[in-house]
């Protein structure tokens, strides 16, 4: 839990790291495997905007990198 934007999940894939903040319930314990496009959590709701909203991150070992070439459009 990070006080202020409820549940975090980090997934590690070799070594790339994918980082889901602001999750109002998570669907996985800790060591889980998890397969591409599998339901991790629900989005919790966004004091600012009003909306249910995911923080999303990606990161190369501790280097931070642009989400949008990891992001599908559905």
């Amino acid at each position: 839990v990070i006080p202020g934007n409820n549940y975090m999940v980090i997934l590690q894939h070799g070594e790339y790291f994918t980082v889901y903040s602001n999750l109002e319930q998570v669907f996985l314990k800790r060591g889980t495997q998890v397969q591409t496009g599998e339901v991790i959590g629900r989005a919790g709701l966004d004091k600012i905007s009003g909306n249910f909203e995911v923080h999303f991150e990606v990161w190369k070992n501790k280097t931070l990198q642009n989400p949008e070439r990891w992001i599908s459009a559905k």
